[in-house]
C-alpha cells in the first residue's frame, strides 16, 4: 500500500480487524453485522459481504460509508464551532487586547448525497426532475443534521437554511448502472469534477447537477442576494475530469469511488492504485462495522 494508506491499515486494532472479519465470515445472511441510526442503513452480513473479494459495492454500503464521512464532516464542524464560541467567550470577558481571530476550520466542508440523488434528480425519469430531489435539503433537514439534540452538540449554529451557503464541496455517488463514479460541485471553486476510475464524463448528468445548484439557490436563498447570484451562474461553470488512478478490473469501481469521495472531502489527490483494492476493502469494512471512518494522514 502507499504510505498514508499503509498508515491506515496499520492503525487498525485487533479488535477493528477482527470485526471487520467476523462481518465478513461465513453465517446468516440476515443477521445485522453493522447500522447507522441517522440515515437507518443496517448492513446485514449478506450485504456486507460485497466488501470481500472482488464484488461489486451495492447502494447499502456505499451509503454507509458516504454517512461516515458526513459524520467526519460533523465532528470536525463541532469540534470548530466549540473553538469559535471559546474564542469568542475569552473576547467577551478580556479587558486587555482583542485576541486574535479564531482560527478557521481546517477540514473541507463538505455535504454528502446518497448514492440514488442522481438517478431521482435526472436518470429514473429521464429528463431533470428539481423537484423530486427539493426536500432533500429542505431547512428542516438540515436542522436535524447540523442542529444537534439529545446529548449531540449542533455542528452549525443556527443551522442552514440552504446547504449551499454551509459548504465548500457537495460530493454525490453518481451509481451509473453497472459502474460507480463520483462528481465534486466544488462550490468555492466553482467548477464541476468528476472523479471517475475508467475516465468517463456524463456531460449531461454533470449539467442536472449544475443546474440543481442554481435552482437549490432560487428556492432557499434570498431572491436577489450576491450569495445566490453566485450560485445561479452554476450551469456556466467549467466540468472537468480530475486525474485520478483507473480500475484494473470491472469490480473494484465502488471502492474507487468511496475512496475517491473520502480525498475529496480532505482535499487532497488519491495516492492509490488497484494493487491497493485488498487493503481498502479491509479499512472499509472495518470503519463499516465500527461507525467511524479510519484516520488517514495527508500525503507528505
Amino acid at each position: 500500500p502507499r504510505p498514508a494508506l499503509a498508515a491506515a491499515v496499520a492503525r487498525l486494532t485487533h479488535a477493528q480487524r477482527a470485526a471487520a472479519a467476523a462481518a465478513l465470515a461465513p453465517g446468516p445472511e440476515d443477521e445485522a453485522v453493522a447500522h447507522h441510526a441517522r440515515v437507518g442503513i443496517t448492513l446485514t452480513r449478506r450485504l456486507a459481504a460485497c466488501l470481500k473479494g472482488r464484488d461489486w459495492l451495492n447502494d447499502e454500503v456505499m451509503n454507509t460509508f458516504i454517512a461516515l464521512l458526513q459524520d467526519r464532516d460533523l465532528a470536525a464542524r463541532r469540534a470548530a464551532l466549540r473553538q469559535q464560541q471559546r474564542h469568542q467567550g475569552v473576547a467577551a470577558s478580556s479587558d486587555g487586547p482583542t485576541p486574535s481571530p479564531a482560527p478557521p476550520p481546517s477540514v473541507r466542508r463538505c455535504h454528502f448525497l446518497p448514492s440514488y440523488f442522481a438517478n431521482k434528480l435526472v436518470m429514473d425519469a429521464g429528463e431533470y426532475a428539481y423537484g423530486g430531489v427539493r426536500r432533500w435539503t429542505a431547512p428542516a433537514r438540515l436542522a436535524r443534521l447540523f442542529g444537534g439534540g439529545k446529548g449531540v452538540p449542533p455542528a452549525l449554529s443556527p443551522p442552514p437554511a440552504c446547504v449551499l451557503g454551509a459548504c465548500d464541496a457537495v460530493i454525490v455517488p453518481l451509481h451509473l448502472a453497472v459502474h460507480w463514479a463520483v462528481a465534486v460541485i466544488d462550490l468555492s471553486g466553482r467548477r464541476l469534477e468528476v472523479w471517475d476510475s475508467m475516465g468517463g464524463v456524463d456531460g449531461g448528468l454533470m449539467a442536472a447537477l449544475a443546474r440543481w445548484v442554481a435552482d437549490e439557490a432560487a428556492d432557499k436563498m434570498a431572491p436577489g442576494s450576491p450569495e445566490a447570484a453566485r450560485f445561479a451562474s452554476a450551469p456556466t461553470w467549467p466540468v472537468l475530469a480530475r486525474p485520478v488512478p483507473r480500475q484494473g478490473n470491472g469490480s473494484d469501481c465502488g471502492v474507487f469511488a468511496l475512496r475517491f469521495a473520502e480525498c475529496a472531502s480532505r482535499g487532497v489527490d488519491p495516492d492509490f492504485t488497484q494493487a491497493d483494492m485488498d487493503a481498502l476493502r479491509l479499512v472499509m469494512a472495518a470503519d463499516c462495522v465500527g461507525g467511524r471512518v479510519s484516520p488517514v494522514p495527508p500525503p507528505a
